[in-house]
């Protein structure tokens, strides 16, 4: 009995078929091929695939991270203030840094508060601060009005955005006034106004205090 694969295969090797051109969208050759589109060296990967050679994989495992990572490449250098996307928020003040394309290993390193021994509450009120998934008015006032003067804090009269950065550093509500007071260790090397630095601090504390401001903005 002929086996149909091994006919396939030899019409492939002889060049009987062309890779992925003559196939339907089902071929898998002709779908590795298209997975290849927007990656810097497409050109080259195609050629070879199409002419039998070796694929280089440390350039195609470059290009592939540099692929997934392109979210995060257009958010760079964007103004905060002037973009609403949450991408630009939370790779300018929260995300860990990102490994070169060229490094081997995981591109991405997990944030250091997912890995310690926080209670459900804590860890849950952290990562809507990190998500911007909390009751902040420059977040809840981007879906309820249009008017961004709402945006403002409405438990001070300092006249700034009521975002993540103003209520862990600025903002003189007395109930937040105390909680930093509280938790003034946790402020101690880190210059005002730096919030990637407050964040990713290796302190327990400072994400109890993430949690408690979380609640008191919440209240």
């Amino acid at each position: 009995m002929i086996d149909a694969n091994s006919i396939t295969l030899r019409a492939i090797m002889k060049g009987d078929i062309a890779l992925g051109n003559q196939g339907g969208h089902n071929c898998w050759v002709r779908q590795f091929k298209d997975a290849m589109t927007c990656f810097d060296n497409e050109a080259s990967y195609k050629h070879k695939l199409s002419t039998y050679q070796r694929l280089d994989i440390p350039m195609l495992r470059v290009d592939i991270r540099r692929r997934h990572q392109t979210v995060w490449r257009e958010v760079v250098g964007q103004d905060l203030y002037a973009f609403s996307k949450k991408a630009v928020t939370y790779h300018n003040w929260f995300a860990p840094p990102m490994r070169p394309d060229t490094d081997p290993r995981v591109p991405y390193s997990m944030p250091r508060y997912l890995t310690l021994a926080l209670n459900s509450r804590v860890m849950r009120n952290v990562s809507r601060f990190r998500l911007r998934g909390h009751s902040l008015r420059y977040e809840t006032a981007s879906y309820k009005v249009s008017n961004r003067s709402m945006h403002t804090c409405n438990q001070c009269a300092c006249g700034e955005n009521q975002d993540e950065k103003h209520v862990v550093f600025n903002c003189t509500w007395d109930a937040i006034v105390h909680l930093r007071h509280e938790y003034n260790h946790t402020f101690a090397n880190v210059q005002n106004g730096d919030l990637r630095s407050f964040i990713h601090q290796h302190h327990v504390d400072t994400n109890k205090f993430v949690s408690k401001l979380v609640d008191l903005y919440d209240s």
